[in-house]
This record gives structure tokens, C-alpha cells and sequence, in this order.
């Protein structure tokens, strides 16, 4: 009887612990429109049509305001801490590509990025806090509901 127990007590011990299962991030795809924005840590005024940013699942963003509106790609890295994300212009455009960061929580988009050539050495943010000359903007947005 003892030498069962330990019997158990041994493959108790030696049993591989299963790790938490990981939370995936919720989706980036989809329309997003911006509820607000702060740029070296003051508070934008939010535009009256309102920007809204569209992921398409094969990687194209489509930025429209108002009746405006603006196509480019993106890319995420979701193994990296914060999350990563590169907003790059459609071919032709003379804008730099902008390196930023993204979290998805309790329903919002929160981005916060800057120009690349706007940080030293084209590194990224690395936090989302906008301190006043940081160069860096962070806008939240919320999911555009289909009715």
C-alpha cells in the first residue's frame, strides 16, 4: 500500500503542469472609428466626421474622414510585447511608414505610434504614454458596429 502511494505521489510529481491556456488577442480586422487622440501628451480635438480605420484580413487599411479617404497595408507582430504595428502608405505616397504599438482591451483599439523617422534610430514606442515632445500619438478607437 505505501509503495503505491508513493507510486502516485511520484507521477503526481513528475507529471508535466499544464500551462493557462493563452488569451489570443481579439481581432484587429474590421472597422474602427476614433473616439480620441492625444498628441505629446495634450488632448486633440476629435474631427467632426470622424476617422475611421478599416483592417481588411489580407492586410490592407483603408483610412476614410468624412468623404475622404486613403489605402495602405499594414502588418502586426502579436508575440511582441506590446503587440507591434507598422501603418505603411500605398505605393507612390510620400509619407513614412508609422511604427507604433496596439492593445485591444474592454472593446477599444488604443494605438500609439509615431513617424519612423520621427524616433531615434526608428525605434518604436514601447509603452502608450504621450509625454509632451515625445513625437508620439495615441488614438483609441471602438469597433464599428454592423447592424
Amino acid at each position: 500500500m505505501n509503495t503505491a502511494l508513493l507510486l502516485n505521489v511520484a507521477l503526481l510529481i513528475g507529471a508535466p503542469i499544464k500551462d493557462e491556456p493563452k488569451k489570443e488577442m481579439p481581432s484587429l480586422v474590421g472597422e474602427w472609428i476614433a473616439v480620441s487622440a492625444v498628441f505629446e501628451g495634450m488632448e486633440l480635438p476629435a474631427p467632426n466626421e470622424g476617422i475611421k480605420f478599416h483592417f481588411t484580413k489580407e492586410g490592407k487599411l483603408i483610412i476614410t474622414e468624412g468623404t475622404k479617404s486613403d489605402e495602405g497595408k499594414y502588418k502586426v507582430d502579436t508575440t511582441k510585447k506590446p503587440a507591434e504595428i507598422d501603418l505603411i502608405p500605398s505605393e507612390g505616397k510620400q509619407k513614412p511608414t508609422i511604427a507604433g504599438i496596439f492593445k485591444i482591451e474592454e472593446g477599444k483599439l488604443i494605438i500609439c505610434a509615431t513617424p519612423k523617422s520621427a524616433m531615434p534610430d526608428g525605434k518604436r514606442p514601447m509603452d502608450f504614454e504621450s509625454k509632451k515632445e515625445s513625437g508620439l500619438l495615441i488614438l483609441t478607437f471602438t469597433r464599428v458596429k454592423k447592424d
